[in-house]
């Protein structure tokens, strides 16, 4: 009796074997003429980074801010301490925004209530970021 794997089984060990990284994916328009990522384009991949843990905008209160959601938002506030500076003027304040509140919504002792409003002011201000450099 001869075996047989379905074909099924074959293609998902085979994208299982292709390479992953840790990096969070870029958009090809957030691309400069040279191939590289643009600091608007870093930004706002950050931005949607953190966004998978996050909940929906309006249910601030319900979210938990645990070590996946603190350790997005730090990644947030590393890439914007990089790239923000380099982002364009009429976006300074948003990115001294998301500095501000990510800086803050990252320990783990912030008090919740203390949380959400920063959560509340992050949300603005990404969105006015990632709608700024689209």
């Amino acid at each position: 009796m001869r075996w047989m794997i379905p074909p099924v089984v074959l293609l998902l060990a085979l994208l299982s074997c292709s390479p992953a990284t840790g990096d969070p994916p870029a958009t090809v328009a957030a691309k400069k003429s040279d191939g590289t990522e643009s600091p608007c384009g870093k930004v706002v991949s950050a931005i949607g980074y953190a966004a998978f843990s996050l909940v929906p905008a309006g249910q601030e209160e319900s979210q938990k801010f645990d070590d996946d959601a603190r350790g997005r938002l730090s990644y947030v506030w590393g890439t914007v301490q990089r790239y923000g500076p380099q982002l364009p003027q009429a976006l300074q304040q948003q990115q001294e925004t998301l500095r501000r509140t990510t800086q803050g919504l990252s320990p783990a002792d912030t008090p919740h209530e203390e949380q959400v409003k920063l959560l509340r002011e992050y949300r603005a201000a990404a969105e006015a970021v990632t709608k700024g450099c689209a």
